[in-house]
Parts: structure tokens; C-alpha cells; sequence
């Protein structure tokens, strides 16, 4: 049965395009058009009258129209033309659920009806309430065949199975004698190819285009609100779309799809009087397209093509690049509203909140985006919510936030490397958590408080995050300190751990939350610390701490259970700070030499291991330190060995590196006793029959003057390497060329033939070689173990610097 004669005596009706109802349907998609062109038959068909249709042509209209008051489902998501093509397709299709056969619908000439007319038009008026009743006529203009004469209420305007394009419609209200109603009390407008939503228009105004190709893809049709019209019906409709077919009816919103590319083929609309029966809503009647594109500006890379669908990636993830800036706007929506967006930049904090399409965050500043917030306004607020989630540095893809929620981390320094937005309808679950690592789509700022108790002075009040703990320039030593979480430690489950260690006692048991690790009024110093993270904090976030010892002053920071402080040197540490920062994020400051602690090194059934007096210990990796070379025969110091192994091992740790060769050898003293244990006997010029060194005493007592040395003559072979495992290069006495030689007794101590000095500045405990520069010629270079020991053990000479 045709909708007029089912809605016989209560409406009107005419066919539009498919809508969405109370509230849109997101992310369908449709299958490609494969329609094939139309033959001749079908040609001819498709321009005949329709008041000569055969009766079985009728048959078929009649069965279509009655199935069509169910929607077919929609198919899986499809590859449809892109969108800024022209929709060229003119050939045949039977779309999902109807016979492959071509019907064109236009309204029958007056007085040309037919019996096979009749039964495709409304029902002749059965009283006179029905022949005041108002209504709709409509034409369109259809892809290969202009405007189609003007049809009545209750007529299908458009092609069904022919793959035709609609490409215009007119809307006009037929008024009924003695009414109040007007042509504009109805409203339409169209959702076009290329154009996206038009202007609303009315009174037989042309929604769409004509001469350009474009097909239109929906269509919102509405009664004006407070108009007579409106008081008195309801206007329904619904459309047919390529590769969809007939969609639901509805009264409100749109009908078609918006965002992918489909056509819309045919419509019906009609009025209903209120109260009377009406189509049933039951199924889609619009494959809402509504999205927000989002268009990112990265380090390097410069602002990216922004996102054409829910859900693309906007941005990188894997690159280490920051996201700097961001701006959006809400496409294809059918109601009023725009999406707002605030970022929360580097320096900055959060910036004011941006609006259609402006810019969120900076360009050309060089700050990252470190978290974000959205929100939809007006109507759109209303039905949609907006999803977004971002990847930010260590924490990879975080969970969905929406509607106003943060995004992100403040306070920790962290990168936004991407984002994500999906909007969804009012009250859908949230979109997929594919590829999340963290499960809190918002991180801030993990705090730590910590007090420590001075000697003489009792417990200070607790401070957080770097600040100092105890004092400095007082010589104070601290006893005890502790430390625990604050702020919101509801994020993420775990804990600070640490302990202590002390004054004749050496590492006391592991604390938390509070707990004091160390001793008060026992008088004993605190000499050093460690600290770790356990739990979800661990996985995370970094400790890290710093200690501030007597003698030594701030030493650089620690991390995760490493020693800061001092152990074996009677050394109090006499100020704390500590921090939590983010895992791969920038430490608080240097971490090179965070302890010092005593270490000794032996072999143990053929492995070189390293024991500190804090407990540790690790085997011996592979030392190498590194220096400019130099060569005193190509400075002419053919006697300067000393002068240019000392001032290698200086420039190793930083010192004089502005100072030359020849500088240096011109501030080297000389013995003037003869005695080369206090100074340079002779002259590094020259090659003479006398004597022409400096002894181990005079090295040590010249480097003091600019770094730290120790004379180690006559250590282990354990006790070298271990200055070594300090990162001490160390001056060594060996022989030219490593020859053996040995002893020489002269009336001012022992000396050796052959006598060479050197830089020694590696060990490689696998392949037991010695890493050395000789200045003598050789350059640097890897000594075996034998050949080495069996010059360097006879005199045992050694002067190390740090």
C-alpha cells in the first residue's frame, strides 16, 4: 500500500531525505557503488509517463513502497567516492533489499490519471475535512534528467534503483482555502557535494545546485516553530540512499548521510495531522558524518594535514616530536555549535580557549602542548560528547577524557606527541581503548616531602619537591631524615622507599611513608642515602636525590637506589633534595658523580668485580677515559714525559684545557737540590748522560695545584684499577716503548732504566689490556697485561688525579 492511501484522511505526503532521530547515529560507513550503466530499455522507461507503467510495473512500485517502511540496515563500512569528485554514476543498481528494477516517480499530468496512476498518487479527498487538509508538492532535479515535473503529497520524487543523483529539490506548501498557513511556515535546506550544508530556504526556493555535477547527500526538513502549520501537523519524511536504500521516517533532523559520499536518490514527505496516526520511526534515518578536524603544528615538521574523520591520529607517536600547536572545527554539523579547545603550554600554563579553527598552544616558540581540554557549545553540546585522548612521552596513548576533561600532564615536563578526537552521540560509550598504555587520561604533578633532623638541632620543618633539606656553610651534620608522598597520591599506587647510611653502623633497614631512616641523639652522622619507587610510581617516574657532604659539597644527583652521599671517606652529608620526575623525561641537574664512595677491586675466579664500602657490588666493565693527546717529540720536549702525562690526565677531568704544552712546561718546577722527588732535574729539552726526570713525590705535589692528585706508589695491581673504577687517569711510571727494565738505586731514592711516565686511562677486564697515551710516540693505544705489568711493577709509580 502507497503511503497516501495509508495515511488516507489524516496527512499529506511527501518524500525527502533520510534522517538521523532524537539524537544522531555515528561512524557508519557504506559499501562502494557498483552499479552498471542503464541499457536502452531502461532508458526509455526512465522517461515514459507514468501513466503508461504496466500493471506489473505498478505491482512492484506498490511492493517496494510497502517494504520501504522499513530501512534496510546499513552495510559495513565501504569505500564510496571521495568526496570532491563529481558523482558521475548513471548506470543501474538495485540497492540493499530492493528488486533491480528502475523506477522513476513523478506526479501524473492533471486529468491524465490512469487506474495505474491512481494507485502511485494520494487518494482523492473522501470529505470535506480532507479537502481543507494542507500539503506538499515538491520536484527535484535528477542527475541526466533536469527538473521532474511538479509531484503531490504522497508521490516518490527522485529514481529508485537507477544510481541517479538528486542534485535540487523545491518545497512548496499547498494552503488550503480559508487557512492561516504560508509557504514559509516550511523550511528546507541541503547538505551538497563539495559545499557541505547550505542556507535554509523556503517557498519553493531551490536547495542543491543544478549545472554543477554535485549530488546532494542529506536533507533537513522542519516546520518553523510558533507558525500555525506547526501547531496543527507534524512533517515527516525520509530519503533513499546509494547503497543503503530506503531509511527510516522521522520528524526532526536530517535525512541522507553527511561524510561519505553517498548520494541521495529519492525522498517522500508528508504532513501529518497531530494526534494522528504517523509513520514508524523504528530504525536510522541519518549516517551522521558529523566530525571534528583537528589540525596539529609538530616540532619540525610544521602544521600537518588536518584529520578527515573520528579518530585519526593527529600528530606522530614513535618520533620523540613535540606537538605545538592544535586547532579545530566541527565538520558536516547539521545544528548550531562549534568545538572550544584550551592547551596547557610549556611555560605557560593554560592558555584561554580557542574557537573555530583559531590556534591552541604557539607556532615558532619552540613549546610543547603538555595537556588539552575540548568542549562542544550550543545544540551541538547537547547531542554529541567529544572524546579525545593524547600520547604524551613515556606514558604512550593515555584513556579518554570528553566534554571539558583534561588530557595530559601538568607539571612533569612531558611532551604531547598526539591526539585523538572522536565525537560520539549524547550518552554513547566511550570509543575504543585499542593501544592504550595508561589508564588515567590525566597525570599531574607527583610530589614528595621530606624533613631531615640536624645535629644540634632537632627535626626541620618538611619541605617538597628539590628543596633544600638541612643546611650548607654550617657544618652541621644531618642525623635522619624521612620522607613521604603529597598532593593527590590517588593516581598512581606505590611509594617512596629508603634508607640510610650511618656512622659506625653503615646501612640501616628501608623506610616509607614516613618513617625515619637513621638515628637521633646517638650523635652519629648520616653519611649517605638511597632511595627507590615501588608500584605503579615505579613504572613511571624516577627518583631522584642529592646530597650536599662535608668536604665535597653538592655532589650530583642520584636515581632509583643509587648511592648519594659518601662512604668510606668519614664524610656528613649535611643538606638533602629530592623529586620525582617523569621516566624519560630531563634529570633535575648533572648525575655523573652522585657518590663517593670507597671501592676496592678484585678478581674472582677470573672476574673482575668492583666492592664499595656501601655494600655494592657489580662487575667490572670495560674503562675507557678520554683526553687530547700529546706528543713531546713533535714539541721538542724529548725529556718532558712527566710534564705531558700530567697535564693528559688534567685535561681528562676538565682541567687547563686552555693551557698548552709548552705553557704548562714552562710552569713545571725544578729540583734545585737535584733531588727529582721535589722537582724536575735537568732539562726536557735535551737528551743528556745525566739524569733528566721528576720522581712520583714532585708529580703529585705539581698536579695539587690544580686538581686532586694522590701518590699510590707501590699499590696493588688491584689498587690502580680501582683508581681507574673512580674515574682517576693515573700517571704511571713504565719504560720506553714498555722494554724491561729494572731497579736503580741513586743517593736520592730508586729510579729504573728505561724510565718512561705515562697516561694511564683505561681497562678492558675481559681481554685484561691497559688503555695508555705515551707521549713519547705511540699515541694512544691497548697494552696487554703482561707486557705492562712487567715495566709498571718496578717501581709500582702511580699518581692518580681527580
Amino acid at each position: 500500500m502507497r503511503p497516501s492511501s495509508f495515511f488516507k484522511g489524516a496527512a499529506t505526503a511527501l518524500i525527502l531525505s533520510a534522517t538521523l532521530g532524537a539524537v544522531p547515529a555515528m561512524a557508519l560507513a557504506a559499501e562502494p557503488d557498483v552499479s552498471a550503466s542503464p541499457s536502452a530499455e531502461q532508458t526509455s522507461a526512465a522517461s515514459s509517463d507514468s501513466a503508461r507503467q504496466t500493471a506489473a510495473d505498478d505491482q512492484v512500485a506498490d511492493d517496494q513502497a510497502a517494504d520501504a517502511k522499513t530501512p534496510v540496515a546499513t552495510p559495513a563500512e565501504g569505500s564510496a567516492a571521495p568526496a570532491g569528485e563529481k558523482d558521475e554514476s548513471t548506470e543501474p543498481a538495485s540497492s540493499a533489499g530492493e528488486p533491480a528494477t528502475s523506477e522513476l516517480y513523478v506526479a501524473p499530468a492533471s486529468g491524465q490519471g490512469s487506474e495505474a496512476d491512481a494507485s502511485t498518487g494520494p487518494s482523492a479527498p473522501q470529505n470535506p475535512e480532507e479537502a481543507q487538509a494542507a500539503s506538499i508538492d515538491a520536484t527535484a532535479h535528477v542527475q541526466d534528467g533536469g527538473w521532474l515535473p511538479e509531484a503531490s503529497q504522497g508521490d516518490v520524487v527522485g529514481t529508485v534503483g537507477r544510481g541517479k543523483r538528486l542534485e535540487a529539490v523545491r518545497l512548496t506548501v499547498k494552503v488550503p482555502e480559508g487557512a492561516t498557513y504560508t509557504d514559509s511556515d516550511i523550511r528546507y535546506r541541503a547538505h551538497v557535494q563539495n559545499v557541505g550544508w547550505q542556507r535554509w530556504v523556503s517557498g519553493g526556493e531551490v536547495a542543491g545546485t543544478t549545472g554543477k555535477s554535485h549530488r546532494i547527500e542529506a536533507l533537513h526538513v522542519e516546520l518553523r516553530d510558533g507558525t500555525d502549520l506547526a501547531r496543527d501537523y507534524e512533517l515527516w519524511y525520509r530519503g533513499h540512499v546509494q547503497n543503503v536504500g530506503w531509511m527510516a521516517w522521522t520528524n526532526k533532523g536530517p535525512v541522507g548521510s553527511t561524510g561519505r559520499s553517498l548520494r541521495l536518490e529519492a525522498i517522500e514527505v508528508m504532513l501529518v495531522r497531530r494526534g494522528e496516526e504517523h509513520p514508524s520511526a523504528d530504525g536510522q534515518a541519518f549516517l551522521d558524518g558529523t566530525y571534528v578536524s583537528v589540525a596539529g603544528h609538530v616540532q619540525n615538521l610544521g602544521w600537518m594535514s588536518p584529520s578527515t574523520s573520528n579518530g585519526q591520529t593527529v600528530g606522530t607517536t614513535g618520533r620523540g616530536l613535540r606537538l605545538e600547536a592544535l586547532r579545530a572545527h566541527v565538520c558536516n554539523a547539521w545544528m548550531d555549535g562549534e568545538v572550544r579547545i584550551q592547551a596547557h603550554v610549556q611555560d605557560e600554563g593554560w592558555q584561554a580557549w580557542s574557537t573555530s579553527g583559531k590556534i591552541a598552544g604557539t607556532v615558532g616558540k619552540g613549546r610543547r602542548i603538555e595537556a588539552l581540554s575540548m568542549e562542544l557549545t550550543d545544540d551541538l553540546q547537547k547531542s554529541y560528547d567529544v572524546w579525545y585522548r593524547v600520547h604524551v612521552q613515556t606514558l604512550g596513548w593515555m584513556a579518554w577524557a570528553k566534554n571539558g576533561e583534561v588530557a595530559g600532564t601538568t607539571g612533569l615536563s612531558a611532551r604531547m606527541e598526539g591526539v585523538q578526537v572522536v565525537l560520539t552521540a549524547k550518552g554513547a560509550p566511550s570509543p575504543s581503548a585499542q593501544g592504550q598504555r595508561f589508564s588515567l587520561a590525566k597525570l599531574d604533578v607527583q610530589q614528595i616531602e621530606y624533613s631531615a633532623s640536624q645535629s644540634g638541632g632537632g627535626w626541620q620543618p618538611e619541605v617538597q619537591d628539590g628543596s633544600l633539606a638541612g643546611s650548607t656553610g654550617q657544618s652541621k651534620a644531618l642525623q635522619a631524615f624521612l620522607v613521604r608522598r603529597s598532593g593527590n597520591t590517588s593516581e598512581l599506587q606505590g611509594n617512596v622507599q629508603y634508607r640510610a647510611f650511618v656512622q659506625n653502623k653503615r646501612w640501616l633497614d628501608w623506610q616509607e611513608a614516613g618513617g625515619q631512616a637513621g638515628t637521633v641523639g646517638e650523635g652519629l652522622r648520616l653519611e649517605a642515602v638511597q632511595m627507590r619507587l615501588s608500584g605503579e610510581l615505579a613504572k613511571y617516574f624516577d627518583v631522584y636525590y642529592q646530597s650536599h657532604v662535608s668536604g665535597y659539597g653538592w655532589l650530583d644527583w642520584a636515581r632509583d637506589g643509587q648511592t648519594s652521599g659518601s662512604a668510606g671517606y668519614s664524610r656528613a652529608i649535611e643538606a638533602l633534595r629530592a623529586k620525582l620526575v617523569l621516566k624519560g623525561t630531563d634529570a633535575p641537574g648533572k648525575t655523573l658523580r652522585p657518590a663517593v664512595v670507597k671501592t676496592s677491586v678484585r678478581r674472582d675466579g677470573g672476574a673482575w668485580r668492583v666492592y664499595g664500602e656501601d655494600g655494592s657490588v657489580s662487575n667490572l666493565g670495560t674503562i675507557v677515559m678520554n683526553t687530547r693527546y700529546i706528543n713531546q717529540v713533535s714539541e721538542g720536549a724529548i725529556e718532558g714525559c712527566e710534564a705531558a702525562s700530567l697535564l693528559m690526565a688534567l685535561w681528562s677531568k676538565g682541567y687547563l684545557t686552555n693551557v698548552s704544552y709548552r705553557t704548562f712546561l714552562s710552569w713545571m718546577p725544578y729540583a734545585s737540590d737535584g733531588n727529582p722527588n721535589h722537582g724536575f732535574v735537568g732539562s726536557p729539552w735535551t737528551n743528556s748522560p745525566a739524569i733528566d726526570c721528576m720522581m712520583m713525590p714532585a708529580v703529585t705535589n705539581w698536579g695539587s695545584r690544580y686538581a686532586h692528585t694522590k701518590n699510590l706508589t707501590g699499590c696493588s695491581d688491584e689498587a690502580l684499577i680501582g683508581e681507574l673504577v673512580q674515574g682517576h687517569p693515573v700517571v704511571v711510571w713504565t719504560s720506553v716503548a714498555f722494554k724491561p727494565s729494572h731497579r736503580v738505586h741513586y743517593w736520592w731514592g730508586d729510579c729504573k732504566s728505561a724510565n718512561h711516565v705515562m697516561t694511564l686511562l683505561g681497562f678492558n677486564p675481559h681481554t685484561n689490556q691497559f688503555y695508555v697515551a705515551d707521549p713519547y710516540m705511540d699515541g694512544k693505544l691497548w697494552v696487554s697485561w703482561d707486557k705492562f705489568m712487567q715495566t709498571w711493577r718496578v717501581l709500582r709509580g702511580a699518581v692518580s688525579v681527580w
